[in-house]
């Protein structure tokens, strides 16, 4: 049984307004729909287009998701149903048009095409003659049909009979558990998926004096503590204390009206100094009313137009260089937008009627003020027959969206692929929320990414932006530590660096944004084509030399000079290690910079060196040849079977342990790999996390353990694995106990 409702209440996308109208209902009752949308409706597997009623149980957070895809599926289909009348009856006696709780695009449209005025037109027109209405979409083509099926319905007392279908429950479905990782963390990671994240930095002179010492947005910031190690440590503590000022001085920002926080901006960029904020907002246009050209700014305030203009410059030099936070500008956009075609003094009292706006505020300096503050706004003002009026551009919905995914791409890869917006897009149209649908299409995207001045290609499929920021491509960041450390590389060099780096972030950080390495041949035409850059034969130099204090981190720096004062640039592993240690970088840090660093070149087994750095082929060879003469630690001492019937294995601890991975003799493999066990000190009988053994015999876990007895290279660690209880205990020995102890069968 539905609910009773209101006419007036009625919404599109709601209940008991159907999601598809009855009549396309019927047309397309054969055609199944995606699994997903039966699952997010509450429908059986196999649901068909006949059941997008209105008696639909939408799931928690899908509603927007569904609401696309009805509008997705109707624009795929529409030339099928042009013929098709809207509905399959005539209105009832005594229902009227203006009973039905129209949104602003819809009324227009119905006013604009004359059906207010005669309602009969309606029920008596095609899918076809009303999307020939001027301005009328699938959206407003749903709105219109569904939201009248539905009041008609009620009106006539049968809702129950216009949206009956069955209805299968939701209840059992599994929900994901949500894991909250330490206190700190989550409330980044909280804050990271906040819309203003990327909007707020210490440039910001709003944010200025609460903002802790450091570079970058929220976002920049929140990723790197999050991302790395070492940035956690140094400033995690300092971040994490000022989010909450911060999220105070956002929620005020959001509590001022647009002209507000107009005048909150320059006030703060200016100390606070009245004549400045006045002089700079009349200009502008900040204050509200239309911009003032240079001479009478300056006739105004008794200064020379010279100066006004050197005021202007001084504050537009200082305002930063990445998208300001400012709220009230996007809602007003967002509500001209939506609302034209309509007259511009209409246009300012609907900004105060929202509440956006106090005061009457010009729609010149709503587009100036877009413009400062860098949004494209499809609004601009037109003058018909003496009358202003706020109308749009023909640009499609979708290219904003889409223009900021190409760039996040770009940015992630510094170079990026046709073919990944290709994915993106398609991976996207289950959940993009837009009245637009997303494009797939190839041929759109090619032509929209060529159409942007900023974006340029560097070959038939891949492309860049050249208008990001300094320090927003990834690529670009990653080449500047390898430049620092040799000033000449081979473009090989500088994708295996680039692979490196990639791979670790991958992994320590999932990214919205797929991070893919560009081709050798991609990365050569693209550093070419840079400005900064110098390519010849197939090597790339800076055309301004990057510095090792300027672009290495600490740990890296220590990692160079190590190498720098080993003479020969030619190192085994444990000497490296060691070097680093010695100059303060913890082990773990060294054991991940040595995996992931792109300044580290891998030259063989147990060889390492900075990348790009020439070494003698001699001085190579003699470091292998010394690390073959080593002696081998023989890791492994003992195993067998013992009398209880366990698997004992006992092994040496190497002089690294920090994540120490013992291998399994051949012998025993079979017995151990592929398990999992229970770990727990044999001494004490307490628990110290898992032992995993891989199907290749490596096994790990014994970290937690070591730790905790404080034990040392040298010691022997005895794991004694019991099948029957997937357990397996572990305690500290030494060789004599081992030789003299317990009796170990043979294998």
């Amino acid at each position: 049984m539905l609910q009773e409702v209101d006419i007036a209440t009625l919404e599109w996308g709601k209940p008991p307004v159907p999601l598809l109208p009855q009549t396309l209902r019927a047309a397309w009752a054969g055609q199944a729909l995606p699994t997903w949308v039966a699952r997010d409706l509450s429908l059986p597997e196999g649901a068909t287009a006949a059941q997008l009623t209105g008696d639909f149980g939408c799931i928690a957070g899908a509603e927007d998701r569904i609401r696309h895809f009805v509008r997705a599926y109707v624009a795929q289909r529409v030339d099928e149903v042009r013929e098709v009348k809207c509905f399959g009856s005539t209105a009832p006696a005594g229902f009227q048009l203006s009973m039905v709780p129209f949104g602003t695009r819809s009324q227009n449209a119905i006013e604009r095409s004359g059906i207010a005025a005669n309602p009969a037109k309606l029920f008596d027109a095609s899918y076809g003659d009303l999307l020939r209405i001027s301005g009328l979409g699938v959206a407003t083509l749903l709105e219109i049909v569904a939201l009248t099926e539905c009041a008609v319905a009620k009106f006539s007392g049968a809702v129950e009979a216009c949206n009956a279908k069955p209805v299968a429950s939701a209840a059992g479905r599994p929900t994901p558990p949500a894991t909250l990782p330490p206190t700190w963390r989550a409330d980044c990671e909280r804050l990271l998926a906040k819309e203003w994240a990327d909007k707020i930095s210490s440039q910001d002179p709003r944010f200025a004096e609460i903002m802790p010492a450091g570079t970058g947005t929220v976002e920049e910031r929140l990723l790197a503590v999050l991302g790395d190690p070492i940035e956690a440590a140094l400033k995690a503590p300092a971040l994490v204390k000022s989010l909450p000022t911060i999220e105070e001085r956002v929620a005020l920002i959001e509590s001022l009206t647009l002209e507000e926080s107009l005048v909150d901006y320059l006030a703060a960029a200016w100390g606070y100094q009245q004549d400045r904020v006045n002089l700079l907002g009349m200009r502008l246009g900040w204050l509200g009313s239309p911009p003032r050209i240079l001479q009478e700014c300056g006739d105004h305030f008794g200064i020379t137009r010279e100066r006004v203009r050197q005021l202007e410059k001084k504050m537009r030099d200082a305002m930063p260089k990445h998208p300001i936070f400012l709220p009230r500008l996007d809602d007003a956009l967002e509500v001209i937008e939506a609302a034209a075609p309509l007259d511009a003094r209409a246009a300012e009292t609907l900004l105060m009627q929202k509440g956006i706006c106090k005061r009457s505020f010009s729609i010149d300096s709503l587009v100036a003020s877009a413009s400062d503050f860098g949004r494209q706004t499809t609004a601009s003002l037109t003058e018909f027959n003496g009358q202003r009026c706020v109308s749009t551009t023909s640009q499609d919905a979708a290219i904003g969206a889409f223009v900021r995914k190409a760039r996040a791409i770009a940015s992630a890869n510094g170079v990026a692929s046709v073919y990944q917006l290709i994915d993106d897009s398609s991976a996207a149209a289950a959940t993009q929320t837009t009245e637009a649908t997303p494009h797939t299409d190839e041929a759109w995207i090619r032509q929209t990414l060529k159409a942007w001045p900023a974006c340029k290609f560097v070959n038939e499929d891949w492309f860049s932006f050249y208008d990001l920021p300094p320090g927003r491509n990834r690529v670009l960041n990653i080449l500047d530590r390898m430049l620092a450390v040799s000033p000449r590389l081979q473009i090989a060099d500088v994708k295996e660096g680039v692979r490196r780096q990639m791979k670790y972030r991958s992994i320590a950080h999932r990214s919205s944004v797929e991070l893919v390495v560009p081709p050798t041949a991609v990365l050569e035409a693209y550093l070419h084509s840079h400005p900064d850059f110098q390519v010849r034969d197939g090597y790339v130099e800076a055309k301004v030399p990057r510095r090792v204090d300027e672009h290495l981190a600490e740990a890296e720096r220590a990692m160079y000079e190590v190498f720098v004062e080993a003479g020969g640039g030619v190192l085994d592993r444990r000497s490296f290690v060691e070097g680093c240690i010695r100059k303060g970088i913890n082990e773990n840090t060294v054991s991940v910079y040595s995996t992931y660093s792109p300044i580290i070149e891998h030259l063989g087994i147990d060889l390492w060196k900075l990348r790009g750095r020439d070494v003698d082929a001699a001085m190579v060879e003699a470091v292998r040849q010394t690390n073959q003469e080593r002696s081998r630690e023989r890791r492994c001492i003992h195993f067998g079977w013992t009398s209880r019937g366990t698997l004992s294995v006992a092994w040496v601890i190497p002089w690294q342990f920090s994540s120490l991975a013992l291998g399994i003799p051949g012998a025993i493999s079979r017995y151990l790999c592929g398990h999992t066990f229970e770990a727990y000190n044999s001494g004490t009988d307490k628990p110290c996390g898992q032992v995993v053994v891989t199907e290749e015999g490596t096994s790990y876990g014994y970290s937690p353990f070591l730790r905790h007895v404080a034990a040392e290279a040298g010691d022997v660690l005895v794991a004694d694995f019991d099948f029957a209880s997937s357990k397996v205990g572990l305690e500290i020995s030494d060789i004599n106990t081992i030789v003299d102890g317990d009796n170990l069968e043979g294998v």
